[in-house]
C-alpha cells in the first residue's frame, strides 16, 4: 500500500462519549475527576484527553490583535539575549564581547541594585559607569537591554546618552530598559522616591523617548517576583496585570497619556519546565494584555521577554539544571517570546564560569538552527490541549485581576500583605504536592545522587566591590514588606546540606535495608526506600537476604545500624514482619521502619516495634526530617 492510498476508513469512529464510558469501566467506580483530573496549584484542571469539543476562545491569527498566537505574521525567531550579571564591570564587559561573538544576539545588563538586601549584578558606583560595560559594543547592532531594579531610570538615562553620543541611528537602536519601580519595590521592599514621586520623573523621560527610538521601550512590567515567592501562573499573570495597571494610572498622573504608557511596556516573564504551561502562560498574557491596552487606546503587539525560571533551578545535581532550561526555553520559544533568556545552569549555586554561560546560550542557538523552531509561527497553535489551557488561563487570571483591583490595586495589596497571603496560600499547596513527591524534582527528590561532584563556578569575589555599590545607596522614601525567593528544592536541599555537614566530621549517616526473604521479594521496595533516605542525604547499607527472625538479628548485630527499613513484599510481611522487627530491636536497633503501607496491621506491627511506615504519597519530608532527629543531624 502507498501513501497516497493510506486510509483510516476501517476504524470506526470513537467519540468522547464512548472513550469515557471505556475509562470509567477500566476505574470500576473510582471517581473519574479524582483519578483522572489533575489540578494546579491555581485550580485549573487539566484533563485527560482533549477534542475539538474543548473550550478554546478566539485565538485570532499570527501577528493580529488580540496577538494570542504570537505578534510576528511570518516566521518565528525570537531575540537569543544574554544576561550579564557579573560584579565586576570590566569582567562582564568581556562575557558581553565573548556571548555576542558566540551567537548572542542581545544583552541584558542586570545592575546591582543598591536596596535590595541579597544584591545581583554588575556593581556600578555612578550610572555613568555603564560604559566600562559597554565598551567596543556596537549598541546599534546588538540591542541592549537593562535591568536596573531601583536604579532603572538613572541607568536607563546613561544608557539613552551613551546611544546618542556614538551616532547611531536612533532608528537602528533596540532594546528594552525595563524601568519598573513597582516589580523593585515588590523584590527588595524599598524605593528611593515614592511610587507617584518616581513615575512623576519617569513620565517625562518616557514623553521624551517616545517616537525618538522607534525600537526601545522605556516602561518593564517584570513578573518574576511574584512568580519566585511561589505564585502559581494565573496569579502571576493576575498580579501582572494588576501591576501594569497602577503603572499606567501612575504615569497618568504624572502627565504621560496611558496610550503611550502601554506601548512603551516590555513584559519580563519566568518560564519554568512545565513545557504547556509556559506556553500557555505566554499566550494568555497576550491576551489579557492586548484587551487592557486597548481599552487605553494602544493596539500594538505586546513584547514579552521570557527568561529561564530561578525557582526551578537546584542545587543538587546541578547538571538536571540543563535539561530544565531546555524545557523552559523550548517553551518561551514555542509560546511566541520576542526575546528569550537562558540563565547559567549553576545560577542557584554561584557566579557562572565560561563554560556553563557558553550552554546557555547554545540551548536556545540549537532551538534555533537545529530543531528549526525560528522557522515556525506559533508552533503549539491548534492543539486542543494548548488552546484550551490558554482560555482557562486568561480567563482564571482576568478574574483574579478584577479581584485584586477591587480589593485595592497592586500597591495596596503589596503593603498590606494581601499579596503575599494570596501567593502563600498557593504556594503552601504546591510544598505539600512537593513534600508528598507528588511533584518530583530530578536530582533531589528524585534519583538524587549523593555522592555528586562540585561544579565549575567563577571563583570572583563581590565582596570586594561592596563599597562602590553601598555608596550609590539612597536613602529609602517608601518601604513595604519584600515578597519571599524561594525555589522548589530549598527543603530538600537543607537536609542534604545537614547530611553532608555531617559526612564530613563523622561519615555519612547510613540506614540498613534489610531484604526479608529472596531479592525477587525485596529490591523493588528496596530500591524505592534507598532513592527516599537519599533524598535527605543519607546512606544506605544492604543486608544480605533473610529468611527469618535469626537472619535479622544477626544482620543487626554485624552491622550495628540505629536505623533499619524492613524491604519486602506484602506476602512476606504478613509472615514475618512481627518477628523481624522484635528481632531486631533485641540486637539493639534504635529504630525499625517498614517499607509499605501496613493497612489493618498497623497497630501490630507497632507493637511489635516497627516505628515507622515509609510508602508512596507520604508527607517524605516530614519522614526525612524525623530520620535527621534519630541520627542526631537535626540543627
Amino acid at each position: 500500500m502507498s501513501v497516497d492510498e493510506l486510509s483510516f476508513a476501517e476504524f470506526p469512529e470513537v467519540d468522547r462519549a464512548a472513550w469515557r464510558a471505556a475509562v470509567e469501566k477500566i476505574l470500576k467506580g473510582a471517581d473519574f475527576d479524582r483519578r483522572m483530573v489533575t489540578r494546579t496549584e491555581d485550580g485549573l484542571a487539566i484533563q485527560p484527553l482533549y477534542g475539538p469539543d474543548d473550550p478554546a476562545g478566539d485565538a485570532g491569527v499570527p501577528g493580529r490583535y488580540p496577538y494570542v498566537r504570537g505578534g510576528r505574521e511570518v516566521q518565528g525567531a525570537w531575540r537569543l539575549e544574554q544576561r550579564q550579571a557579573h560584579p565586576d564591570p570590566a569582567t562582564a564587559n568581556k562575557q558581553a564581547l565573548d556571548d555576542l561573538e558566540h551567537g548572542v544576539q542581545a544583552l541584558r545588563l542586570a545592575i546591582a541594585d543598591p536596596l535590595d538586601d541579597a544584591p545581583e549584578g554588575v556593581r556600578l558606583g555612578e550610572p555613568g559607569d555603564l560604559a566600562c560595560v559597554l565598551d567596543q559594543v556596537v549598541t546599534d547592532a546588538a540591542p541592549v537591554s537593562l535591568e536596573a531594579g531601583s536604579r532603572g531610570l538613572a541607568m536607563a538615562r546613561a544608557l539613552v546618552a551613551r546611544w546618542r553620543e556614538s551616532g547611531a541611528d536612533p532608528a537602528a537602536v533596540a532594546g528594552d530598559l525595563h524601568i519598573d519601580p513597582l516589580a523593585a519595590l515588590a523584590r527588595t521592599g524599598r524605593l528611593p522616591a515614592t511610587p507617584r514621586d518616581a513615575f512623576a520623573e519617569i513620565a517625562g523621560f518616557v514623553g521624551e523617548l517616545d517616537g525618538g527610538f522607534a525600537q526601545v521601550r522605556a516602561l518593564g512590567a517584570d513578573l518574576r517576583p511574584v512568580h519566585e515567592a511561589g505564585a502559581g501562573p494565573s496569579l502571576e499573570l493576575a498580579v501582572g496585570l494588576a501591576q501594569a495597571a497602577e503603572s499606567l494610572r501612575l504615569a497618568e498622573q504624572g502627565g504621560l497619556a496611558p496610550e503611550v504608557a502601554a506601548r512603551q511596556l516590555t513584559w519580563l516573564v519566568a518560564v519554568d519546565d512545565d513545557v504547556f504551561m509556559g506556553i500557555a502562560k505566554l499566550r494568555a498574557l497576550r491576551r489579557c494584555w492586548s484587551t487592557m491596552a486597548a481599552a487605553v487606546g494602544d493596539r500594538t503587539a505586546p513584547r514579552i521577554v521570557a527568561e529561564t525560571s530561578r525557582r526551578m533551578l537546584a542545587r543538587r545535581d546541578a547538571y538536571v539544571n540543563l535539561l530544565r532550561n531546555t524545557l523552559a526555553a523550548f517553551a518561551g520559544a514555542t509560546g511566541g517570546a520576542d526575546a528569550l533568556t537562558v540563565l547559567p545552569f549553576t545560577w542557584s549555586l554561584g557566579l557562572p564560569d565560561r563554560s556553563a554561560r557558553r550552554m546557555a546560550r547554545n540551548t536556545q542557538l540549537i532551538l534555533k538552527e537545529e530543531a528549526g523552531l525560528e522557522r515556525v509561527v506559533d508552533p503549539g497553535g491548534g492543539s486542543f490541549y494548548v488552546e484550551n489551557l490558554t482560555d482557562q488561563l486568561a480567563n482564571a487570571a482576568w478574574a483574579t485581576f478584577q479581584e485584586l483591583e477591587r480589593e485595592g490595586g497592586f500597591l495596596a495589596l503589596l503593603a498590606n500583605g494581601g499579596l503575599a497571603g494570596r501567593i502563600d496560600t498557593q504556594w503552601a499547596k504546591r510544598e505539600r504536592a512537593l513534600a508528598a513527591r507528588r511533584e518530583m524534582i530530578t536530582g533531589v527528590s528524585a534519583f538524587p545522587l549523593v555522592d555528586e561532584h562540585p561544579v565549575e563556578l567563577d571563583p570572583f569575589d563581590p565582596s570586594q566591590l561592596e563599597a562602590a555599590l553601598a555608596a550609590a545607596r539612597p536613602a529609602v522614601a517608601e518601604s513595604v514588606t519584600p515578597l519571599p525567593r524561594r525555589r522548589v528544592a530549598e527543603r530538600f536541599e537543607a537536609l542534604r546540606d545537614a547530611a553532608d555537614r555531617a559526612a564530613e566530621t563523622r561519615g555519612r549517616p547510613e540506614v540498613m535495608l534489610v531484604h526479608l526473604g529472596s531479592l525477587a521479594e525485596s529490591n523493588v521496595r528496596a530500591t524505592w526506600t534507598r532513592s527516599l533516605l537519599e533524598a535527605g542525604g543519607l546512606g544506605c547499607v544492604d543486608s544480605a537476604p533473610v529468611a527469618d527472625a535469626a537472619g535479622v538479628a544477626e544482620a543487626c548485630r554485624q552491622a550495628g545500624p540505629k536505623f533499619v527499613v524492613l524491604c519486602s513484599s506484602d506476602a512476606r510481611y504478613g509472615e514475618l514482619a512481627e518477628a523481624a522487627a522484635q528481632a531486631a530491636k533485641a540486637a539493639g536497633v534504635a529504630t525499625v521502619a517498614l517499607a509499605g503501607r501496613p493497612g489493618d496491621n498497623e497497630a501490630a506491627w507497632r507493637a511489635a516495634g516497627i516505628d515507622v511506615f515509609l510508602y508512596a504519597g507520604m508527607d517524605v519530608l516530614a519522614e526525612l526530617e524525623a530520620a535527621h532527629q534519630r541520627l542526631g543531624l537535626a540543627a
